[in-house]
């Protein structure tokens, strides 16, 4: 399984064109500052050490973050506030617990009438810092996007930045807070499921025109979504 960030767009699954007029959407959810948690969790129970279970729980988030499919046992089954946050803190419809995303069980409700690809949610117990108090008496679930595809137009940055690695790959990262068809993407992108990621866009992801109504009709929170340019 490949687990690198693609070095060319030939690497990604570039799907045919839709014959949809649908929308693409794309969610700030993970880049928030609100949506951020302060948490610990079964896969890592210690803030500070950074010892071989960080450094598996490192790898699921960024393996996740790149789209690939992966199994039940890659995601935390136990999260819990780090003790530094209120004991009535709440949390949004989605959230990052350090690198994972996690939605709640109205959103998965949502999730589950459209096509998530490769894409899972795995059950999730979240609670306070006891580990014994629920956050709330709804489910919760740990988001594996599960689908990459060639979305983002490198040559149209506008509402993203340029992130060089040391290793002179080019990455992007939304500039946060944007405004309507500020952010340019492939049409073809379309096809296939509605929620996906494109691995060269960090912190971000997208879902279709379809998914995107949904959720803004079910009122779920912490989603912040853009309609997209679609060329």
């Amino acid at each position: 399984m490949k687990t690198s960030i693609p070095s060319s767009l030939a690497d990604l699954a570039t799907p045919a064109k839709s014959n949809t007029d649908d929308e693409i959407w794309v969610s700030e959810a993970p880049l928030r500052a609100e949506n951020i948690r302060r948490t610990l969790s079964n896969l890592v129970p210690r803030e500070g050490k950074f010892d071989e279970a960080h450094h598996f729980a490192k790898k699921s988030a960024e393996e996740n973050n790149l789209g690939i499919s992966m199994r039940a046992d890659r995601f935390p089954k136990h999260i819990y506030s780090d003790g530094t946050a209120s004991r009535t803190q709440k949390f949004p419809d989605i959230f990052r617990a350090r690198k994972f995303m996690v939605v709640s069980e109205a959103t998965v409700r949502v999730l589950r009438a459209f096509d998530l690809g490769n894409g899972a949610v795995y059950p999730v117990r979240l609670t306070r810092f006891d580990k014994e108090t629920p956050v709330s008496n709804d489910g919760w679930y740990c988001l594996n996007f599960g689908n990459a595809k060639d979305t983002i137009i490198p040559e149209r940055p506008i509402g993203m930045m340029r992130v060089a690695r040391a290793d002179d790959l080019v990455l992007f990262l939304l500039g946060g807070y944007l405004k309507p068809k500020q952010l340019a993407v492939k049409w073809s992108s379309l096809a296939g499921a509605d929620l996906w990621v494109d691995p060269r866009m960090l912190l971000g992801f997208f879902v279709s025109g379809r998914l995107a109504a949904a959720i803004r009709a079910a009122k779920l929170k912490g989603f912040y979504l853009s309609p997209c340019e679609t060329l």
